[in-house]
């Protein structure tokens, strides 16, 4: 019988053949192509340490000159370029403003994280889970942190040739986790796959290839469980059978959810891991007299002194709800005899805790021996429910408290139960099946939390935002005084009345309490346990 054989000029064309129909198919195929990313698992990043800005300067665009699309990097003069904008979502949000610090940031940031093609600079907008960064081709492309080469698109296509870089061992709210960014668009690729990268290492040059306008990078971060990396949420099948071009189906939203669930704003996660310095955030929590935006501070909270650890058999954890009070007068409350007070201590920040231990009846984290200042507290709360520790059995007690544990915890401790409301949450970065959703919902019933535009659930908490949201939660009638406890604490403050009812409540004493100063896990852990145990006391 005679053999067919094919030339290996067929091969090609039949292989060309299958890769153009999977392209028009679109849907899983097309996820499957994108997400063909040799892993190189055998080599692990350097250390996380900070992220950087992946483009570090750009021209001064308020110069004419400057902003002709078509001049390369090398045609500008050194003293062209100035410090790349801090990306700012108010200042971009406002079209109206015409300052030059505006028209920078603007020029600078065409699109912004999950925005659309309108021009309106407002995130949440749209679809699209990158940053888009305007500069000059042949503009330097730096690796914003330690990582693995992973994927080198080396060829000019309908996406571009971009370079993807896996980051071993980021703390993202106290869990190592691994996350990618991608960079798009590039004109020139110097790095090749399966090589370490510093943090500030060249990687490529900004280009204008596959779908682009203008010259500029388009920098993204997924996470591990996203599907394929650079994460995009729809397929042209999936745009094309709506009607949509590429541009309409992200004004539209498609694949909004996913764009969320699966990527992570680049630009606050420069922010929140910053290499020299840490900018600061904001939280929105409601006050009883007025509602304000309040600062927090990047430095470490002070410690509390926890009762004796034999209370923790003779006193059982609550679990009953705690109903709001009736009709309460607000009077001068006084502060319970204590055999040993609480006091408020300069914070010293220790080194981080290693993991040495197997979780059992003794060791409840792995990261706690038994004369941690933090077993206790870490104990009680794990026998209530309240605290599960993480995936690696470590309870990560020097790490930060971000926004969104902080409610679960609360919402847990108080037990607060079901709030049959039948409203939405108006966050935009909190999705439905989010673990926080149910609680934030409760929180945001019960006037604890504000309604804003983002909650931004992984931001760090100030001890003074965290003692607030604890009153508020508990329900104690609020101290009324006129004046501060605490020397570092002003009448005009706003947690004032917070920290007050705090302090008298437990016993506190001390001449400052700190109130800018992030709350880490432990802390608030020794907090929660202190509190709850007086309550406890109270009720029987």
């Amino acid at each position: 019988m005679r053999k067919n054989h094919f030339s290996p000029l067929s091969v090609i064309w039949i292989c060309n053949l299958i890769l153009l129909i999977t392209y028009v198919i679109g849907g899983p195929s097309l996820s499957f192509l994108k997400s063909s990313i040799l892993e190189y698992n055998n080599i692990v990043s350097d250390p996380f340490d900070g992220a950087i800005s992946p483009i570090a300067y750009v021209p001064d665009w308020s110069k004419t000159e400057s902003m002709n699309k078509s001049r390369l990097f090398e045609s500008f003069d050194i003293s062209d370029f100035m410090d790349i904008p801090e990306y700012d979502t108010e200042l971009l949000a406002d079209t109206v403003q015409k300052n030059t610090a505006s028209f920078l940031l603007h020029y600078t940031y065409p699109v912004v994280y999950m925005g659309s093609y309108r021009g309106n600079y407002a995130e949440y907008d749209g679809s699209h889970g990158a940053i888009d960064i305007r500069a000059p081709i042949g503009t330097p492309v730096l690796s914003v942190a330690n990582g693995v080469v992973v994927k080198v698109k080396n060829i000019e296509s309908w996406d571009g040739k971009y370079v993807i870089i896996r980051h071993d061992g980021v703390d993202v709210d106290g869990v190592r986790e691994t996350l990618y960014s991608g960079y798009q668009h590039l004109s020139e690729i110097i790095v090749i796959e399966g090589i370490k990268i510093k943090r500030g290492e060249v990687l490529g040059k900004v280009g204008m290839t596959g779908i682009t306008t203008t010259p500029h990078l388009h920098f993204q971060i997924d996470k591990s469980t996203s599907p394929f990396h650079m994460y995009w949420p729809y397929s042209f099948r999936e745009a094309a059978d709506l009607g949509l071009d590429f541009f309409g189906a992200i004004n539209v939203w498609l694949g909004k959810e996913n764009t969320i669930r699966y990527t992570v704003h680049p630009m606050n996660f420069i922010k929140n891991h910053p290499f020299l310095s840490s900018a600061p955030k904001e939280m929105n929590i409601a006050s009883e007299t007025k509602q304000d935006s309040l600062v927090v501070s990047s430095e470490i909270i002070a410690d509390i002194t926890v009762p004796d650890t034999t209370t923790i058999e003779t006193v059982a954890p609550k679990i009953e709800t705690i109903n709001p009070p009736e009709t309460i007068a607000q009077t001068e409350i006084i502060i319970p005899a204590q055999a040993t007070p609480v006091t408020v201590e300069k914070a010293v920040e220790s080194p981080k805790i290693i993991p040495t231990f197997v979780p059992d009846a003794t060791h409840i984290f792995s990261d706690i021996p038994v004369d941690s200042p933090f077993y206790a507290a870490t104990k009680y709360l794990k026998k209530a429910g309240v605290t599960h520790g993480y995936t690696d059995g470590g309870f990560h007690p020097n790490d930060r408290v971000s926004r969104s544990e902080t409610i679960l915890l609360y919402d847990r401790l108080f037990n607060v139960g079901e709030v049959n409301t039948g409203v939405d949450i108006p966050f935009l970065d909190v999705l439905p099946s989010d673990e926080l959703t149910q609680a934030l919902t409760r929180a945001f019933v019960r006037k604890i939390v504000v309604k804003g535009k983002y909650f931004r659930p992984n931001d760090s908490l100030t001890r003074a935002e965290a003692i607030t949201l604890l009153i508020r939660t508990s329900e104690i009638p609020l101290d009324t005084w006129k004046y501060s406890l605490f020397k570092d604490i002003k009448a005009s403050n706003s947690h004032m009345a917070y920290i007050n009812t705090f302090a008298k409540y437990l016993g506190i004493q001390g001449t400052n309490f700190e109130p800018n100063k992030d709350i880490t896990r432990g802390e608030l852990a020794k907090i929660l346990y202190v509190f709850d145990q007086k309550k406890q006391k109270e009720s029987k």
